[in-house]
């Protein structure tokens, strides 16, 4: 056999044993990837849900560590909620096994906090930014929906001020009874 044949036998033995010897692709093979969630002041989030591509795969543990299990690698839409957070929605790309996944999510109490703080210095638009951050997170916020209505009086926009009022008075709740109770006596 002449040099040029073998070398041309031995490349194409190589082939067909590396293809052979892949019994399972790369970017088709599930993987675990590990994950942490924690809030703006470094605390872990705890009981946060996660979704990906709009199903429900993992919730954060105490430490706010979570686990997406046999996912393949690729690009995703990742969604997650949680009681007393901000909903996060964003594109995750998997990259492999021993990927870590951090995220940060604000606390719907530290927005309300940085909210005032930008209020009381007169900054309305960082005030409504933090207040429309919470009400994306929940439409019937009525703590939310009352800031809101503060923020756009004073930016005068009064008749944008009574519709907040108004969808507070829709929820009809005890809350809402309290206040029908300290306005009409």
């Amino acid at each position: 056999m002449g040099k040029s044949k073998y070398m041309f036998f031995v490349i194409l033995i190589t082939l067909i044993f590396s293809n052979s010897c892949k019994t399972v692709p790369r970017e088709r093979e599930l993987i675990d990837v590990q994950g942490m969630i924690y809030d703006t002041e470094n605390r872990p989030v705890v009981n946060y849900r996660i979704f990906i591509d709009s199903k429900y795969v993992a919730i954060t543990d105490i430490g706010g560590r979570f686990t997406l299990s046999n996912v393949k690698v690729g690009v995703y839409n990742f969604w997650g909620s949680g009681d007393g957070y901000l909903n996060i929605e964003d594109e995750i790309k998997i990259i492999d096994k021993t990927q870590i996944i951090y995220l940060r999510i604000p606390a719907v109490e530290s927005k309300f906090k940085e909210a005032y703080e930008s209020l009381k210095n007169n900054q309305l638009d960082d005030a409504r930014k933090c207040i429309t951050d919470i009400l994306k997170t929940d439409e019937m916020n009525n703590d939310a929906l009352y800031f809101m209505s503060i923020i756009e009086y004073l930016s005068g926009n009064t008749e944008l001020s009574r519709k907040y009022l108004e969808r507070i008075k829709e929820k009809d709740d005890e809350y809402v009874q309290k206040l029908k109770k300290i306005i009409d006596f």
